[in-house]
């Protein structure tokens, strides 16, 4: 992979947060930063990534306009608005980008990625245009039927998936034309279309700040500079 790939990443920061109890997590401060200008610089250093596309909920959009100006951060060619689920806003995210040959999808909310990790799914992705960031699953796995165990699920095969999530992007954009079921990522999308995915080895640092819980994680990360 070289840096004449034309390579264009989707940010999303729309979600609701409802987890979060009320919180704007995108704008919490980390160094004297937010949160979405940790995960942003990341894209933005790396020289694999030609353009970005950062997707807002609607009352982030102001904020994130004052956040990242174009006489800075050169690579963000759109900020817009997100929809009302996930899907929707990829979909708002994919719409303003410009034919690029690779799609890199990434949630705002994890902000200890790492251009490694970048470069990796960008290698991964060659060989069938799709592949996902993911860890071996490390705790053991119980099918439950409301408080009754049915089995133990064994792990060997078993992998959580992150994001970054790499395309084509003829892969992404057919699969996000011609499928409209609710899925919780983009890659049960591309595999509802039939086409084979990849998994590349993400990082178990890789954390989404998802509940209050994790921000307390996320201040020790920072702290101690881990990704």
């Amino acid at each position: 992979m070289n840096s004449n790939d034309n390579v264009t990443a989707i940010i999303l920061a729309a979600g609701k947060g409802n987890r979060m109890k009320g919180i704007n997590k995108m704008l919490l401060p980390f160094k004297n930063d937010p949160l979405i200008h940790h995960t942003m610089s990341v894209f933005h250093n790396c020289r694999l990534i030609q353009s970005i596309i950062l997707v807002v909920s609607q009352d982030l959009y102001k904020n994130a306009v004052q956040i990242f100006p174009n006489t800075i951060w050169h690579k963000i060619t759109d900020i817009t608005i997100g929809g009302e689920r996930r899907q929707d806003s990829v979909k708002n995210g994919l719409s303003k980008s410009k034919n690029p040959k690779w799609v890199i999808i990434h949630d705002g909310a994890r902000p200890f990625i790492n251009e490694s990790i970048i470069e990796k799914g960008l290698l991964a992705a060659k060989t069938t245009g799709s592949a996902v960031a993911a860890v071996p699953v490390t705790d053991t796995i119980k099918k439950v039927d409301g408080k009754n165990v049915l089995n133990t699920i064994p792990r060997d095969n078993l992998w959580s998936i992150q994001t970054p999530q790499i395309f084509k992007y003829e892969i992404i954009k057919k699969a996000y034309e011609q499928i409209n079921n609710d899925v919780t990522d983009d890659a049960s999308l591309v595999e509802q279309l039939g086409n084979q995915v990849n998994v590349f080895m993400g990082s178990y640092n890789n954390i989404k700040l998802t509940t209050k819980d994790d921000i307390n994680t996320a201040k020790y990360f920072f702290e101690n500079d881990i990704r």
